[in-house]
């Protein structure tokens, strides 16, 4: 009886592990930057990258941007969202968004 209840445990902690992954995905930042198409609408090859500036890698995240736009000028240049950081350092550039929902 014992053995069963241990077994019935060890069995709800795993799939209790599994699901917190499909809740919370693990995001592995060597990955990136990776190619993510071009833009159909400016023809400029998109990428995403792997941002994280305070807790990393958890509480990073993954963006589209425009690739090789490295300023808030060149983005505001070709119509792009520039993507600047909030706290604890506010206003660094960070990368240059479609300004369109890429989920």
């Amino acid at each position: 009886m014992k053995k069963l209840i241990i077994i019935i445990l060890s069995i709800f902690i795993l799939l209790l592990i599994g699901f917190s992954y499909l809740i919370y995905p693990y995001i592995e930042p060597s990955l990136y930057p990776r190619p993510a198409g071009t833009d159909p609408r400016t023809g400029f090859p998109l990428e995403k990258i792997y941002f994280c500036m305070d807790i990393c890698p958890d509480y990073g995240s993954v963006l589209t941007v425009y690739k090789d736009i490295n300023t808030v000028e060149e983005c505001e240049e070709i119509g792009g969202r520039v993507i600047l950081t909030g706290m604890p350092n506010p206003g660094l550039f960070i990368g240059c968004g479609t300004g369109v929902n890429t989920k």
